[in-house]
């Protein structure tokens, strides 16, 4: 819901504002012992984000990103 709010009062300006939602368990240092292969990792969610960031994204904005579970081999 903010990210919609300050979507729309950013349009007009050079400021990117994008949404991540992550549809999955997270494989975290803790739960790393229990976790399975089609969990995302905080890396992959740090690399999505730092790439979300970065000018290779900038066509990329006022947009709502979903992160699902890896598939299964």
């Amino acid at each position: 819901m903010l990210a919609q709010i300050l979507m729309a009062e950013n349009k007009h300006s050079a400021v990117r504002i994008n949404e991540v939602i992550i549809h999955s368990w997270v494989a975290t240092r803790a739960s790393q012992e229990n976790s399975q292969p089609t969990w995302i990792t905080t890396e992959d969610i740090g690399e999505f984000t730092a790439w979300l960031a970065s000018d290779a994204a900038s066509m990329v904005n006022g947009s709502l990103l979903r992160l699902y579970e890896k598939p299964t081999v």
